[in-house]
């Protein structure tokens, strides 16, 4: 796990509380409450809904200043499963009931909601493309298409599926659909057809980057890839057997930079070859993740507690101080040989043809095996002069030589090091 600690002239006692984790509470628990789906719409804007177990109430969660404030509405006679919102205003509640499942609609921000269809199947998931196009899922092969913000519903068939558990869409044409079995489903004519994909494994999660390449999850924690649109999966990764990604979620900020939620939060900085778990005070099951930029973004699961970070989910924290570095220098890393964790530190020197005009010099820290290939990124960000540390947590490499390579500007240095299990 990356950390970097960055060394500054000023007391501790004037440093941000959530400094010291990249991820830090934002709600208060709900005893028996469990997050299903956490959604921002814009920068303050968010929703989640919920339900208390088996009993056939839950909530919705609204807040207005990103996160620093939730309200919570109670929803009585019905188990809430799933939300998706096109604006700040716009949106659809799925509520599940033992005779009728109910779509909902609010176009005010939840303030009221518009029952917009009433079946008697059990209802999923939900995901609309724009305001008036979207597909509602329900148990047993069956799902209902709008094409006009859920004033009208067309029936349709062919899937295989039993519960699903995600939604994608790419376009008008372009659906797929996680079964949470053996099976993905895919439509390229907006739900006309479907095509059952025989995957080999259970899909629990689904997220795709772009119309090529998309990552799902399954048992014992492995994570599989694609780059052919779904046709077709490959293991890249696993967490291990007690991560047991069902109720989790994935959630990729670019090609390279991802994160995956089960019991803990994961980060990946090399298009999910290797995993990182991230620091968070409680290793609860994280159902749903919502980012709306690449540093800040929310995690939401058990007893309704919703976390954020501020950081892309690295810590920065703020040891003693020192005087300003004279030169750039890269350190040898420490301790070295290590297990599972070695510290690297670095000098930016308060020189001004190297800080691009007071904007901070880009750089980069990666890791490489000994036949160089790229293992990890730690530092790739803008930084000020000082004194820098970043740790770098290996439990997932095997034992061998590895090197590190510091860049910036028209300076570099490459140091060793040696990781023994």
């Amino acid at each position: 796990m990356k950390k970097i600690f960055f060394i500054l002239c000023f007391s501790s006692l004037f440093l941000d509380s959530h400094s010291q984790t990249g991820w830090f509470r934002v709600s208060d628990s709900i005893p028996n409450f469990q997050i299903y789906k956490i959604q921002f719409t814009s920068d303050n804007t968010g929703y989640a809904v919920g339900s208390f177990g088996y009993y056939l109430k839950g909530g919705l969660l609204t807040t207005t200043n990103a996160g620093s404030n939730w309200k919570f509405d109670t929803i009585n006679d019905y188990q809430p499963v799933d939300i998706c919102f096109s604006s700040d205003n716009t949106g659809y509640l799925l509520n599940w009931g033992i005779y009728k499942c109910k779509v909902l609609k609010t176009t005010n921000a939840g303030l009221n909601w518009i029952v917009k269809d009433s079946v008697g199947a059990s209802i999923f998931k939900v995901k609309f493309l724009d305001e008036n196009t979207g597909i509602v899922t329900y148990k047993y092969s069956y799902a209902r298409k709008t094409t006009d913000g859920g004033n009208s519903w067309a029936d349709m068939y062919g899937m295989l599926w039993q519960e699903p558990t995600y939604i994608w869409c790419f376009d008008a044409d372009n659906w797929i659909v996680a079964n949470g079995l053996y099976y993905l489903n895919k439509t390229t004519n907006g739900g006309l057809n479907w095509n059952p994909i025989n995957v080999g494994f259970a899909t629990h999660t689904l997220f795709f980057i772009n119309s090529k390449t998309g990552y799902t999850s399954s048992d014992y924690g492995r994570i599989y890839k694609t780059t052919n649109s779904g046709y077709n999966w490959s293991l890249i990764d696993t967490l291990g057997t007690y991560y047991n990604t069902q109720g989790g979620c994935i959630y990729f900020l670019n090609s390279d930079t991802g994160f995956i939620s089960t019991y803990g939060i994961y980060k990946t900085t090399n298009a999910g070859l290797n995993w990182i778990s991230q620091k968070i005070k409680s290793n609860n099951n994280y159902s749903s993740m919502s980012f709306i930029n690449s540093k800040t973004g929310y995690a939401a699961g058990d007893y309704g507690i919703i976390y954020k970070t501020t950081t892309g989910g690295d810590v920065i924290e703020n040891p003693v101080p020192v005087v300003t570095p004279v030169k750039f220098l890269l350190y040898q890393n420490y301790p070295n040989p290590f297990n599972p964790v070695t510290k690297i530190k670095f000098d930016i020197p308060n020189n001004p043809p190297f800080t691009k005009g007071g904007q901070g010099s880009l750089i980069t820290i990666k890791i490489y095996d000994i036949t160089g290939r790229e293992i990890a990124t730690l530092v790739n960000e803008s930084l000020q002069p000082g004194t820098y540390e970043v740790a770098f947590d290996g439990s997932k490499l095997t034992s061998g030589i590895y090197f590190y390579r510091f860049v910036i500007d028209n300076f570099s240095d490459t140091k060793r090091m040696v990781f023994i299990k």
